[in-house]
């Protein structure tokens, strides 16, 4: 319920509300939000997204205790994950592994599309098609 009332707050700024994370950390919970926008996610953006969910989170109260709060882009080297993680890649250089037949596999090239069953990536001119059941882990390459 959190997480939604982030996304929320985070969606009414022009942003995506990637993923949410709460470890303890030296003994303190942090409160870490990593945030997507087509157009990119500066410092100043982060630093606006903090002090909007901060003074949202301070009047609501849903967290007990002390917690300390971070707001950051997904950033380039995070790793590609899920569906959703895949379409905000589309046109992006990729490399992808995957496992076939209990083999380790790997494919470069622009991720053309993804669906429930497919990830389809362009290497040389050819369309790739690496399933989704084959347990992917996607990176972006600069």
């Amino acid at each position: 319920m959190l997480k939604k009332r982030l996304g929320t707050i985070v969606e009414s700024l022009g942003f995506e509300l990637a993923e949410v994370s709460a470890p303890v950390v030296g003994g303190r919970l942090t409160l870490r939000l990593f945030v997507y926008s087509p157009d990119g996610v500066t410092l100043d953006d982060c630093a606006a997204i903090s002090r909007t969910v901060s003074g949202k989170l301070d009047s609501d109260d849903p967290i007990e205790g002390r917690y300390t709060l971070e707001v950051s882009s997904l950033g380039l080297d995070r790793p590609l994950l899920s569906e959703k993680d895949y379409r905000r890649r589309i046109g992006e250089q990729v490399k992808i592994t995957f496992y076939d037949g209990g083999k380790k596999n790997s494919v470069s090239g622009i991720l053309k599309n993804i669906d429930e069953k497919m990830i389809e990536i362009e290497n040389k001119d050819e369309i790739v098609k690496v399933p989704v059941k084959a347990n992917p882990r996607g990176k972006i390459i600069i």
